[in-house]
């Protein structure tokens, strides 16, 4: 078993808190990406303020539909998750619920596609 608490393990993960300050009504996200050091590939993650005009994410559907978590990877392998300012993931009751907090955000949901498991969202920044 490979030990994780060392540089040289196989998954790194840093928490870097961006130098500005967070309010409680803003959108940050927990990015994460693989880089190669020293030959090995390791996850590095932080936590940014999202502060672009559109925002991509999917809702997942946890535990048959109880909780909802959103997330959305990259097709270079990369992503993020919609996160507290600590990195800690937001796990959701309902799809409303997750709609309310981005209205919160001042985000307005300009489009949606369902399937089972999972509804995919873009939205906009309110002016």
């Amino acid at each position: 078993m490979k030990n994780k608490g060392t540089l040289f393990g196989t998954v790194i993960i840093l928490l870097c808190i961006l130098n500005v300050s967070v309010a409680a009504q803003d959108l940050l996200v927990k990015s994460y990406e693989t880089k190669e050091v020293n030959g090995k590939k390791v996850d590095v993650d932080k936590i940014e303020k999202f502060t672009s005009a559109y925002f991509e994410i999917d809702l997942y559907s946890m535990a048959s539909g109880a909780k909802w978590q959103a997330s959305k990877k990259l097709s270079s392998g990369n992503g993020y998750f919609v996160s507290q300012p600590n990195g800690t993931i937001i796990i959701w009751q309902s799809p409303q619920e997750f709609l309310n907090y981005m209205d919160a955000r001042k985000y307005e949901m300009i489009s949606n596609q369902k399937s089972k498991y999972m509804i995919s969202y873009t939205f906009k920044r309110k002016s």
